[in-house]
C-alpha cells in the first residue's frame, strides 16, 4: 500500500542551535538525531522509546519508510543471488573478499554451468559428476536447517573435516560461502516451494491447524479486535474451509477474548491452547501448593552451595555416585528433576555432611555450612521433598514426552495425562486427602484451557492427524508461514 511521504522536520522543534537535539511535537520527548526521531515517531522500539501520541498517518508513513530502507540495505548486502520470494535473512556472509559486480557479470555464464555439476577429481582426472553436486546440496540443507552462518565454511578446518570423510582416491570440491547462498540456496528454495504446494493441495482432504507463536505482537497493544482481524486475514489466506483449529500459546486475557470472538464469527474453527503450555501452567499451579515451593527453594540453595565451593563439591563426589544437577532443554522441569535426584541420594547426602572430610573443612564451621548440614539432617525437609516428587514428577514426564522428537497427538495426550493422575493417586496410596489437591490443580487448568470436544473425539478414536501451519508474525504488514506435516 502506498503512503504519503512525511517530512520529519515538521514534527519537531530544535532545542539547540546546532539542531542536534529535537523535541517531539506530540509527547515532548527530546531525542538526538533525525534518524532516532524517525524511529520515535514511527513507533519502532530499539534505540529510542516510541511516541504514543503521534498521529497514525505519521506513524505508518515513517514506519514504512524505515522498513523500506532497512530492506534495501539487506538486499544490497546479500546481492542478487538471494531468492526474491524469501524473507530477509538476519545472518549472511560478509562480502569483503567477494568479486565486484563486473566480475560477477563476466563469470555468470561459467557459474551457471557449474550449477549442473561440481568439478571433482577422481583417480587423478577432472570430471563433472552429480555425486559432488548432491554432496554440496546436502551440506547446504544442513546449514539452512541448523541456522549456521555461512562463514563457518571459511576456516581450513572445515575443508579438512569434510575431506576426512571422503574415501581414498576421490577428491571433491566442497561448497564455499558464495555457493551456499547462491545456487545451492536457490535449489533448496525450489524444493521447499514444491513441498509447500504439495502440502497446500492436501489441505482440502486432510485439514490443517494454525499455530500461533509464543510471543504477543506489540502492535496489538492488548487490542483483541485487532488480533481477530489479523487471524481472519490468515484464515482467508489458508482457506477457512481447510482449517480445523487454531492453537494459541498464551492464556492472556486479550488472547482468550480474541479466541472467543473469532470462534463466534467462524463456527467451523476450533480454538485451543497449546498442550505443552497448559502442562507448564499445571506445573506452576502445583508449585504453589505447600510445601512444594519451600522445598524447591531449599533444594536450590543446597545445590548452589555445593556447586559454588570446590571443597564441598569434592566431598559430594566422593560420597554420591551421581551429580545432583540434572540438565534439560526444558527449563521449567530442571528444579524438579534436580529435587528428584536429591531425594534419591538422601542417604549419601546425610553421610556426606556427617563425614570427617566435611567436619575437617573450614566451611563446616561457617554459618551457611551449618545451615546446609542442619537442613540435610532435618527429616521434615525429606518428607516435603518426597511428597513434592510424588506429586510432580509424573507430570514432568508428560511434559518431557510432549517436547520430545516424536510429539504425540492430542488424543494421546488425554490418555497420558490421565495416566499421570493415576500415578499420583497410587503414590499417595489412593488416599484422596493426599492426592486430591494435586488432581484439582491439574483439572483446573485442563477444564479451563485444554479440554475441547474436538480433542475428546480424538481421544476416543486416536486417529486425528493434521498437517500443521506455523504462523510467525514479523510486523503489522508482514508474516512468514512455514508448513510442516
Amino acid at each position: 500500500m502506498t503512503r504519503d511521504k512525511v517530512d520529519v522536520h515538521q514534527h519537531d522543534v530544535a532545542v539547540d542551535q546546532k539542531k542536534s537535539k529535537m523535541k517531539c511535537n506530540y509527547c515532548g520527548k527530546v531525542v538526538s538525531g533525525f534518524n532516532r526521531l524517525k524511529h520515535h515517531l514511527g513507533g519502532i522500539r530499539g534505540d529510542v522509546t516510541p511516541c504514543l501520541e503521534a498521529p497514525v498517518r505519521v506513524k505508518e508513513a515513517l514506519d514504512a519508510e524505515l522498513l523500506d530502507k532497512r530492506n534495501g540495505n539487506l538486499i544490497k548486502e546479500v546481492g542478487k543471488l538471494l531468492h526474491p520470494n524469501l524473507p530477509l535473512k538476519r545472518n549472511w556472509c560478509p562480502r569483503d573478499d567477494e568479486p565486484n559486480k563486473t566480475d560477477l557479470a563476466r563469470s555468470s555464464e561459467s557459474t551457471n554451468k557449474k550449477h549442473n555439476g561440481v568439478i571433482s577429481k577422481v583417480a587423478g582426472s577432472c570430471v563433472v559428476d552429480s555425486f559432488s553436486q548432491e554432496i554440496s546440496k546436502s551440506i547446504g540443507k544442513f546449514f539452512y536447517e541448523a541456522g549456521i552462518d555461512f562463514d563457518a565454511t571459511r576456516p581450513a578446518s572445515f575443508q579438512r573435516m569434510l575431506k576426512a570423510t571422503v574415501s581414498p582416491g576421490r577428491t571433491i570440491k566442497f561448497p564455499c560461502c558464495q555457493e551456499l547462498k547462491g545456487w545451492i540456496l536457490q535449489n533448496a528454495v525450489k524444493e521447499m516451494q514444491q513441498y509447500v504446494l504439495e502440502m497446500k493441495s492436501s489441505w482440502a482432504s486432510t485439514g490443517c491447524s494454525i499455530l500461533l507463536d509464543g510471543w504477543i505482537f506489540p502492535s496489538f497493544n492488548g487490542n483483541a479486535d485487532a488480533m481477530v482481524l489479523f487471524f481472519e486475514e490468515v484464515l482467508e489466506e489458508v482457506g477457512v474451509e481447510n482449517v480445523v483449529q487454531i492453537v494459541a500459546y498464551s492464556t492472556s486475557a486479550c488472547m482468550m477474548e480474541a479466541g472467543k470472538k473469532l470462534i463466534e464469527k467462524r463456527k467451523t474453527v476450533f480454538w485451543t491452547v497449546d498442550a505443552s503450555h497448559c502442562l507448564e501452567l499445571m506445573l506452576q499451579k502445583l508449585t504453589k501448593i505447600d510445601p512444594i515451593q519451600e522445598v524447591l527453594e531449599m533444594a536450590k540453595s543446597l545445590t548452589q552451595y555445593i556447586y559454588s565451593h570446590a571443597t564441598v563439591l569434592k566431598v559430594l563426589r566422593d560420597a554420591c555416585p551421581v551429580e545432583l544437577g540434572k540438565p534439560s532443554k526444558i527449563r521449567s522441569v530442571v528444579p524438579f528433576l534436580t529435587l528428584e535426584t536429591i531425594v534419591s541420594q538422601q542417604e549419601h547426602l546425610i553421610r556426606m555432611f556427617q563425614s570427617s572430610e566435611w567436619h575437617s573443612s573450614i566451611l563446616a564451621s561457617s554459618r551457611e555450612g551449618k545451615r546446609m548440614a542442619d537442613m540435610v539432617e532435618d527429616q521434615s525437609f525429606w518428607t516435603g521433598a518426597l511428597m513434592a516428587v510424588k506429586a510432580v514428577i509424573p507430570l514432568v514426564k508428560v511434559i518431557k514426552l510432549l517436547n520430545g522428537t516424536n510429539k504425540p497427538q492430542v488424543g494421546f495426550i488425554y490418555d497420558t495425562v490421565d495416566q499421570a493422575k493415576e500415578t499420583i493417586k497410587k503414590e499417595f496410596r489412593n488416599e484422596k486427602s493426599g492426592y486430591g489437591r494435586f488432581w484439582k490443580a491439574i483439572d483446573d487448568i485442563w477444564d479451563e484451557y485444554l479440554h475441547s470436544h474436538l480433542h475428546a473425539a480424538g481421544y476416543s478414536t486416536l486417529m486425528w492427524k493434521f498437517p500443521v501451519v506455523y504462523v510467525i508474525v514479523l510486523s503489522a504488514c508482514q508474516k512468514i508461514i512455514i508448513y510442516r506435516v
